[in-house]
């Protein structure tokens, strides 16, 4: 399966959760870009925030049927545990998860209501796939890995949460994995920790929870890449800030609803 070239523009399809999102919310967020938005391809972007990698793959089969060569594709791998339920708001997904596996409250009413009536169904889909979201991100880089293989077309991934189980020699010219942004963005905060940090709700106002200079490296990362300059991009990935924020600069101690 092949791709044929036509005569559009380059495209970069953009899928995933708030790692990706280019949207606003509606707290005070730092304003500077977002690593997508260095880019001077034409972009759709169809991350959407609290998603989990089963909405992000809805989004991408749609894409598929018109990927073409010449086009680029970037994907942030969320936490698998965010299914995509038929609830009122994409976002849900993060919101039912962490309240079915970590106990955590519901404060969107619509979700609530959502769960209330479907809390049996829910938890049991929880029960029959607990073995299996361990593995899910594994099989869907190997997925990704062989889109790219067959089609040409390079391919970028993030997960947001470490594989263990990665293969080696995983990457080559047209794909590139990059494990774990979770621990990029938690590294940022000083005397991070994450029993006391990120096991809690709140709104984080970095832009993609990445601090200024860590979006624009992110950027020449992917952009390194996709340009195949591996040299430069090892020197950027050896280069992300670390230490730039305590956590009361970029976190706002209140519930964080996913829009």
């Amino acid at each position: 399966m092949l791709l044929e070239i036509n005569g559009n523009k380059n495209m970069i399809y953009i899928f995933g959760d708030s790692h990706a999102y280019p949207g606003e919310y509606d707290w005070n967020c730092f304003s500077h870009k977002g690593w997508y938005e260095y880019f001077n391809e034409e972009i759709e972007n169809y991350a959407h925030p609290g998603t989990g990698p089963q909405y992000s793959f809805k989004k991408f089969d749609e894409v598929l049927k018109k990927l073409t060569n010449k086009d680029k594709v970037i994907f942030v791998l969320s936490y698998p545990s965010r299914f995509d339920f038929d609830s009122p708001k994409p976002g849900h997904s993060n919101d039912i998860s962490e309240y079915v596996v970590n106990n955590k409250e519901l404060y969107d009413t619509s979700c609530k209501e959502y769960v209330d009536k479907n809390y049996e169904c829910i938890k049991y889909l929880f029960k029959i796939m607990a073995n299996e979201i361990s593995l899910i991100n594994l099989k869907n880089i190997l997925y990704l890995k062989h889109i790219s293989y067959v089609t040409k077309v390079k391919f970028f991934v993030m997960t947001v949460n470490k594989i263990l189980h990665i293969i080696e020699y995983i990457n080559d010219d047209n794909f590139f994995l990059l494990n774990d942004l979770f621990n990029i963005s938690a590294k940022e905060i000083m005397n991070y920790n994450i029993e006391t940090s990120f096991n809690l709700n709140f709104r984080d106002r970095r832009k993609n929870h990445l601090s200024r200079k860590n979006n624009e490296n992110l950027f020449h990362i992917i952009n390194y890449f996709f340009k195949g300059n591996k040299k430069m991009m090892i020197e950027k990935l050896n280069s992300f800030e670390i230490n730039a924020f305590e956590f009361d600069e970029i976190c706002e101690s209140t519930k964080f609803i996913y829009d």
